[in-house]
Order: C-alpha cells, then structure tokens, then sequence
C-alpha cells in the first residue's frame, strides 16, 4: 500500500483499520492502522504493549477492504512480579 492509501483507509474508517504486516521472508502479523506521517505507517501489533510502532507503508495491506477494526486491537495489561523475574522473563523472550 502506499501512504495515501493507507490515509484514505483510516479517513473513511473514522477509527482504527484492520491490516497485515508482511515484510520480505516473514509471516504475516495483524495489527491495526492507527496514524500516518508523510513517511510511515503507524500500526499496533496483537500483543505488543508498545503502542502502535512505525511501519513500511509498502509492507502493509489492508484486511478485508479496509474493514474498520472491531476488537483487533492489542490486549494491554499489567504484568505481576518481582522486577528481576520479569527481567529474566524478558531476556528469555518470555511474556508475549
């Protein structure tokens, strides 16, 4: 998709679109379109507590003709723990 796609696809939703995320040699990850700049992209990913992170317009394409997104958004919540078992949870790429 380009960037004037991407701004005509979140103008027409009025909210957040569904989208894929399928760089070169990866699978493909779900996200919703969130915001976009005159060079990327903003999309938030299923399951990253992050927020939305800045994406290559050219990597994205919209789910089902630019459906606006119900209930696709990432689940955000508040992790349980000492602060060293979440940390060795984290390095050991835990947690997702």
């Amino acid at each position: 998709m380009t960037i004037d796609e991407a701004r005509a696809a979140l103008d027409a939703a009025r909210g957040g679109v569904r989208v894929l995320y399928h760089p070169a040699g990866s699978e493909p990850e779900e996200g919703v379109l969130k915001h976009v700049t005159g060079r990327f992209v903003f999309v938030a990913y299923r399951g990253d507590h992050l927020g939305a992170r800045a994406s290559s317009p050219e990597d994205i394409t919209l789910v089902e003709d630019g459906a606006p997104a119900t209930g696709a958004a990432p689940v955000q919540g508040v992790l349980f723990g000492t602060p060293s078992a979440l940390s060795a949870a984290t390095a050991a790429g835990e947690g997702n």
